[in-house]
């Protein structure tokens, strides 16, 4: 989105003269491995960020000073750097791993670009969305940091068990049809050769075994990603986590002194049809911020919203919603995703009953051919 004289590559192929690096195979690679070390760095580069603003807000230091700080401190990716010396003939120095990722977002703060953009490739939509809200409202976001980052840390370990959930059976799927696939293939070879034995149900057990055994893993997984709040036991962890989220970035809005207006800008480029948003046209208020979450809250927490605002409390409230909801989600996610996956984890009977059914009628091909004789 923000990509030209602001990308990775380019920021940081300086060589020991300063002149820019233009062109040449040996330039690509290691362009190549720079990219290559930042993969998986991302979450350690945002730590730093909302520690950084953190002490800068502290300190009085500005956070460019501050993350240059770091970023000096930081230690490349041993493995990469080892290789791009390899490529390198100038005693130059390539920015690798976490580095490399906050040198990015120094050169654009450097040029004055905004936090929402200095922070694209580091930082989460969700953060990044109420950063954009704060700048267009002249407001600096440093207390934003502080308010959203330990609560983040919560929602992001639930869903990274939601998706664990749909992960580990799906491995055990995998190993069971493999070795399904072996011991049908097994049986067909040994018995395809011998006379008067009946294969043609092996046969085509073989022939289509990786459409018979993928189709169910495939389709149970489109069901859960197509309609997540419509599973049974999935539904009620979707919408937890989601609504948590949700009142989260609306908490940090509300406590950066922004309105329900704000909130409601933000959720409006979300694109969740369940927010009933079209309804709400053009209300900006606490009650149409209420409607848009409905579907997400419990009847208990929308009266208690809808109270709120008779009484101007919304901002309370909504704080005190989401500290409960945060202190809730690793247990309510543990639960649900816990019976989840043992019921998603007994799919692997399939592909193993489609090799006891080829041992059974194998042996029933044996026993008839021997009767016979």
């Amino acid at each position: 989105m923000y990509g030209g004289e602001y990308s990775l590559s380019r920021l940081l192929q300086v060589d020991s003269s300063g002149a820019q690096l233009r062109g040449g195979k040996i330039v690509n690679v290691i362009e190549l491995l720079q990219k290559l070390s930042a993969i998986g760095k991302r979450k350690g580069a945002r730590k730093i960020i909302y520690s950084v603003e953190e002490s800068a807000r502290a300190s009085g230091l500005s956070n460019i000073d501050v993350l240059r700080y770091t970023s000096d401190e930081l230690k490349g990716d041993e493995v990469f750097d080892a290789i791009i010396k390899l490529f390198s003939k100038q005693k130059q120095v390539f920015k690798t791993g976490t580095a490399l990722l906050l040198d990015a977002a120094i050169a654009l703060l450097s040029k004055g670009k905004p936090r929402s953009m200095a922070y694209k490739d580091i930082l989460g939509a969700d953060i990044l969305g109420v950063l954009r809200a704060a700048e267009n409202r002249g407001i600096t976001g440093s207390d934003m940091f502080k308010s959203y980052s330990k609560m983040e840390a919560i929602i992001v370990r639930a869903e990274s068990k939601m998706r664990n959930a749909l992960i580990g059976p799906t491995i055990t799927y995998v190993l069971a049809g493999v070795l399904s696939y072996y011991s049908v293939n097994t049986f067909y070879t040994s018995f395809s050769s011998v006379p008067n034995v009946d294969i043609s149900a092996i046969s085509f057990l073989r022939n289509y075994f990786v459409f018979l055994v993928s189709a169910p893993i495939i389709l149970a997984h489109f069901i859960i990603m197509k309609y997540p709040d419509k599973v049974p036991k999935w539904q009620k962890v979707y919408k937890h986590v989601k609504s948590t989220n949700y009142l989260l970035v609306t908490k940090t809005l509300f406590d950066s002194g922004m309105s329900s207006m704000d909130a409601l800008s933000f959720l409006r480029k979300i694109n969740d049809k369940h927010l009933k948003l079209d309804k709400l046209k053009n209300k900006n208020d606490m009650g149409a911020l209420t409607t848009a979450l409905s579907y997400y809250m419990t009847p208990v927490e929308i009266a208690l919203l809808k109270t709120s605002a008779k009484a101007t409390e919304e901002r309370r409230v909504i704080s005190n919603i989401a500290e409960d909801r945060i202190s809730e989600i690793e247990e309510t996610v543990s639960t649900a995703t816990g019976t989840f996956n043992k019921m998603f984890t007994l799919l692997a009977a399939w592909p193993v009953g489609i090799a006891l059914f080829t041992f059974v009628n194998m042996i029933n091909s044996v026993s008839r051919m021997g009767a016979g004789k």
